[in-house]
């Protein structure tokens, strides 16, 4: 898709009206889900301008461009994208404590030749996780996953049950999870713990 200001606009709009949902702003907005939730349904009152736009318009620019990724992920213009790339996860890094991919590293530049300094120590403090608002290691998507399943897999049964709500099938209620889902557990009952 090329995202034309057209395009986005479009974008957006067809999902708002098609799409959204209490489920789609969970997945957009994850554990402020209910703030975002709450806001739309006190905009969606019958008025003169419609409801997306003004939801639009009460957002921050993070939740903005949260939720028209989302809109440009699923639709392309006005067409339902059903066809994804699929990503290459050992190349996409996430912060090692929450997973997040709202990371930055600091780029070390001599001050004097605006050059790159290359032989710095490798300082945790370089890496930067905006979700934490603290300073951690990166990994791949894909071994951030793999340790989240780990985790999961070596937990006793009576946690597993507890935590998937006594679920008969325990794998399948996990694998049923999406990947912000499983990390707000991973997080909360792993990292939060240590």
């Amino acid at each position: 898709m090329k995202r034309t200001n057209e395009n986005i606009v479009s974008s957006f709009f067809y999902y708002m009206w098609n799409r959204w949902s209490k489920t789609e702003c969970e997945t957009v907005f994850g554990s402020m889900a209910g703030h975002f939730w709450a806001k739309w349904c006190g905009l969606s009152s019958a008025t003169l301008s419609g409801a997306a736009e003004r939801f639009y318009a009460e957002l921050g620019n993070n939740a903005r461009d949260k939720i028209v990724e989302r809109a440009c992920e699923l639709y392309d213009g006005q067409r339902f994208v059903t066809e994804r790339k699929e990503e290459d996860e050992s190349q996409i890094n996430v912060c090692e404590c929450c997973g997040s991919r709202d990371i930055q590293i600091r780029a070390w530049v001599d001050g004097n030749t605006n050059e790159h300094i290359s032989d710095i120590d490798d300082s945790s403090d370089d890496f930067w996780c905006d979700s934490c608002e603290e300073a951690h290691y990166f990994v791949s998507l894909k071994e951030y996953k793999e340790r989240m399943y780990q985790w999961w897999k070596h937990l006793d049964l009576e946690e597993n049950k507890r935590l998937s709500g006594d679920a008969e099938d325990l794998d399948a209620w996990w694998s049923s999870l999406s990947f912000d889902q499983q990390r707000e557990l991973y997080k909360k009952n792993y990292w939060d713990e240590e």
